[in-house]
């Protein structure tokens, strides 16, 4: 199953953005690529990843070509590493964001990407080359192979070219080739041709590979372990909390919570705020438009709790959106937040009606997300 990568930091930030201005998306929008591309320097790519996911396809773009083409001397280069930390960030937004994002790229800058962290052999020339070899020979290019990073893929060796960023890479080509797998083909057989003229011209597969940095460490348990501590959601568990919420009785507000949350409440290790942005930054850019519903209404209510329950809420509302993304309801962090939002609001609404009394600080957000989901599936249902 493709790698999904939290999204917590990144829904998080938006969550408490969009209530503080629900204006934030279409502010975004109307910024021009250079401004676009001059806002995330100075915030940082390690710290956008809520502007990349709001990024328009022309601002995206523009952004990659400002930040990973640089210039030595006389001539331009493509910064194979600043990839990987591209992929990374647009990771926090979840596999449809990626997704969605390599595919509004050049054809061409794909393949240049992906070659930049590949050897790609094809599997046939590959095994001829090594029925054809001494005993000698074969051995040595199975052992090169096993101090390597490689997977077969289709009709094609996967060989990483440095161990860093392996995961991140293997994960974008296989999300990318859910959906899109003759796109992923062209790029591959590009890639092979190319990997085929620079291993004929290395004088083998061995000296190439050789010659590279290949040891790396195994480390996919405590990878899941730190994705958990994060507000990673496993997709079958997001999908499941979802049918349950869709069961839902809408006469009755949740009696307690699921046990999907509780054990992501269990997992989860919360991260101390972060300090705001220095410079021009994010804010500088939206304005003071009058906020509209549901981010007002959601606001105001969690003014009235006291500040640990309201930053309780708060992370709760980030974690049901890091669970839309997972369950590949949404395309990305901007429309899980403001999914969450709604739903949230909805539900919120209607328990108030159920008990006039209501006291909203004993009624946790996956609660009243729950009985909101159940009514949007409810009204879906019922005919005009």
């Amino acid at each position: 199953m493709p790698m999904l990568v939290a999204a917590m930091a990144t829904t998080d930030r938006l969550i408490a953005r969009i209530l503080d201005d629900p204006h934030l998306v279409e502010v975004v929008h109307s910024a021009d690529a250079e401004t676009f591309c001059s806002l995330l320097d100075e915030v940082g790519l390690a710290d956008s990843g809520e502007l990349l996911a709001l990024a328009t396809p022309q601002q995206f773009v523009a952004a990659i070509d400002a930040s990973l083409w640089d210039w030595e001397g006389d001539a331009e280069s493509f910064n194979h590493l600043r990839f990987v930390t591209w992929l990374e960030v647009m990771f926090e937004g979840g596999e449809n964001l990626v997704m969605r994002r390599l595919l509004q790229l050049p054809e061409e800058t794909l393949v240049l990407a992906f070659l930049g962290q590949l050897f790609v052999l094809d599997v046939q020339t590959l095994g001829a080359g090594m029925a054809g070899a001494s005993r000698h020979e074969a051995e040595l290019a199975e052992r090169v192979l096993d101090a390597c990073l490689y997977i077969e893929f289709g009709d094609h060796v996967l060989v990483a070219r440095r161990p860093s960023g392996w995961d991140t890479v293997l994960a974008a080509l296989l999300t990318l080739d859910r959906d899109h797998h003759d796109v992923v083909q062209r790029v591959l057989d590009a890639c092979c041709r190319a990997s085929t003229d620079q291993i004929e011209q290395a004088g083998g597969l061995q000296s190439l590979l050789s010659s590279a940095e290949t040891i790396a460490e195994d480390a996919r348990a405590e990878k899941n372990d730190r994705r958990a501590k994060r507000g990673y959601v496993a997709p079958d568990d997001a999908t499941a909390f979802l049918a349950l919420a869709a069961a839902t009785p809408t006469d009755l507000i949740p009696a307690d919570t699921d046990a999907i949350t509780r054990a992501y409440q269990r997992e989860f290790e919360p991260r101390p705020p972060e300090p705001p942005a220095h410079g021009r930054g994010l804010r500088d850019l939206l304005g003071r438009d009058p906020p509209k519903l549901p981010a007002r209404a959601l606001r105001r209510t969690l003014d009235e709790l006291d500040a640990t329950t309201r930053d309780e809420r708060q992370a709760e509302l980030a974690y049901l959106a890091n669970l839309l993304l997972a369950s590949g309801t949404v395309d990305g962090p901007a429309e899980a937040a403001t999914l969450v939002l709604e739903v949230v609001h909805a539900g919120l609404e209607h328990a108030r009606g159920l008990e006039p009394d209501l006291d909203v600080a004993t009624v946790g957000a996956d609660r009243l997300f729950r009985l909101g989901w159940a009514l949007r599936g409810h009204a879906a249902l019922t005919p005009d």
